[in-house]
């Protein structure tokens, strides 16, 4: 390293005049004895610094940066100076001064601490190390994570610091334990590549290192999005934050490029395990967080059910999801066809109430979860066969209950996914939309709001016409047949019930080509907001409208004498399923 003198000139004129001046009070009249160095604006020293004490001239640099901590800087061991006098000189507040034979140049003292010369700030510290000394070897590295989660086709930074802070140290080695899923470049850039889980190691000067594993994760709304997602196993998942449902409508279009820039945030607001024991938190999904217009977040050990809130910088819900974690659940696979008495395919329905998380009759896994008609979030079910209690769940005891002048409109229910709006007691009112029903809320073609995964929807009803013809077969046309002037069919027990359950098996009367198609007698949530009819009755929602009356929902009677499939209709009113109830969603593939 070439040597470059410093001289350090005091122009005593110059100094004789400033002492005459009357100088600002924010001056200080102690010495310049101390370890001075040039600084940025975030303290950080870049250029050369100057030792008074002992006329020292230093220039150091380390990765283009003096290390600074506190009222310490560190040099190194091969950091030059050049000594002028052994003497401590005490200098004035104000005057000129000249470094390395330049011209000299004004220096303004402005405190103990705080100096200038020229257009250089510079900044007294109290320590100064300029060797390397063995307590300032690199022990250990501290990473700002234990482990990450990216998205195919994104980069980051992975924060650290090295333990001691007094460390001095020079050269960094990253590497890539599975290249292939994540790659890094030597400044510790990392791009993640493919879905799967790599572990990233951080040497320093060849005598320390540490690690993190990464892991990139599965993209959920790469077929499509939705309200609802799927997630089969365990791992770490995403899906796109910045839509709406299924369809294409931005959420919070002011945010621009990024949602995450914007201080958006993603939280878990229940889990469920549909059972009346609740899960410990994260026991279903945990770690939700904003990565640019995604959510990720991993699944937990448990199956069962939970939401997820994209919130704004205030905290208000701009939209929700709901997850339904179901091991090796794949929908596609065990979805079942129905056909008519005459051999007609009709659709294909799921083998699964919407949310279920046994296939056991016997259990109350089987019943799923519950949706007011035309809401994209769900409620919890029934948590025990036989007993009308919602399953446990994070949120508390029982689902917050409303209905007050603001709280029956579309943008409410949207911000706030956790609470039914109900009817009151006596009321005449039997939709939980205020003022005028939203019939667009569920559809024959997939809604914003619909509740199903990406591929499926809320299936067909029955409907019939003002002069009682049917208007429309529906998807459970075969079970639909008039007895007696009345629109049911009654079976009997040999045929439609599973033994030792309150679940029918109507594998027959839909025709289908397996030999079980198991319906449960899931119960409901009334429009008051109680809990009914668990092993009692079953109610299926569909999409259609009956004659301006209500929706059309699919009634299983369960009575202790009599097993029956009912369909409401205009002036029968068996059901009584008004939009404000919470009834059970059997969802139809998309052909």
């Amino acid at each position: 390293m070439k040597m470059k003198r410093f001289t350090l000139y005091i122009l005593l004129p110059a100094l004789l005049l400033s002492c005459s001046k009357e100088t600002p009070e924010s001056y200080r009249k102690s010495d310049f004895s101390g370890k001075w160095a040039e600084v940025d604006e975030n303290g950080l020293c870049h250029g050369s610094y100057l030792d008074f004490c002992l006329g020292n001239c230093y220039h150091c640099l380390i990765d283009g940066t003096h290390p600074v901590r506190g009222d310490i800087m560190y040099g190194c061991s091969d950091s030059f100076h050049i000594m002028i006098d052994e003497v401590e000189f005490s200098f004035p507040r104000d005057g000129y001064i000249s470094l390395g034979g330049e011209e000299p140049l004004r220096f303004v003292r402005s405190g103990d601490n705080s100096l200038t010369i020229g257009e250089r700030n510079y900044r007294r510290f109290k320590r100064f190390y300029h060797q390397q000394h063995p307590d300032y070897v690199p022990e250990s590295i501290v990473f700002e994570r234990e482990d990450t989660t990216m998205l195919p086709g994104h980069s980051l930074r992975m924060p650290f610091r090295v333990l001691p802070e007094v460390a001095i140290y020079k050269e960094l080695v990253w590497s890539s334990g599975n290249p292939d899923v994540v790659s890094v470049e030597s400044d510790g850039s990392l791009k993640a590549l493919n879905v799967g889980r790599a572990v990233i190691t951080l040497t320093i000067d060849n005598a320390v290192s540490g690690s993190f594993p990464v892991t990139v994760a599965s993209n959920l709304s790469k077929g499509g999005t939705a309200n609802c997602y799927i997630v089969p196993a365990g791992g770490q998942w995403y899906f796109r934050a910045d839509v709406k449902g299924s369809g294409t409508e931005k959420i919070a279009p002011e945010a621009g490029g990024s949602l995450q820039a914007e201080g958006y945030r993603a939280e878990v607001l229940w889990e469920t395990c549909n059972t009346t024991q609740a899960p410990q938190v994260g026991e279903v999904i945990s770690s939700a967080r904003l990565i640019d217009n995604y959510i990720s977040f991993n699944r937990g050990e448990k199956d069962g059910n939970a939401l997820i809130a994209l919130k704004d910088g205030d905290g208000k819900v701009l939209w929700s999801w709901h997850i339904w974690a179901s091991t090796d659940f794949n929908p596609d696979a065990t979805a079942q066809d129905y056909f008519d008495a005459h051999k007609q395919r009709i659709c294909r329905l799921m083998d699964r109430n919407l949310g279920a998380v046994s296939m056991d009759p016997r259990s109350a896994g089987n019943y799923g979860l519950l949706w007011q008609w035309g809401r994209k979030d769900p409620f919890p079910g029934n948590g025990a066969q036989g007993e009308n209690h919602p399953c446990a769940y994070t949120l508390g005891d029982l689902p917050k209950t409303v209905r007050d002048e603001r709280s029956g409109t579309l943008d409410y229910a949207t911000a706030h996914p956790t609470e039914l709006i109900v009817v009151p007691d006596g009321s005449e009112e039997s939709d939980w939309i205020s003022g005028g029903r939203n019939d667009a809320l569920w559809g024959p073609d997939k809604t914003l709001y619909d509740p199903c995964p990406a591929g499926w929807r809320i299936p067909d009803g029955m409907v019939l016409g003002s002069d009682g013809s049917v208007a429309q077969k529906g998807v459970w046309r075969s079970a639909g047949e008039t007895e007696g002037g009345r629109k049911y069919k009654t079976f009997s027990t040999t045929d439609v019930a599973l033994d030792g359950t309150h679940s029918f098996n109507l594998a027959k009367n839909f025709h289908t080509t397996e030999t079980q198609c198991i319906y449960p007698t899931a119960g409901r949530i009334n429009t008051n907001g109680t809990y009914v009819y668990s092993n009692r009755y079953g109610f299926y929602w569909s999409c259609s409208q009956e004659s301006g009356h209500r929706p059309n929902a699919l009634w299983l009677n369960f009575d202790g004498k009599y097993y029956g499939l009912y369909y409401a209709s205009p002036g029968w009113g068996f059901t009584d399923c008004f939009r404000s109830s919470a009834c059970s969603v059997r969802c139809l593939k998309i052909e």
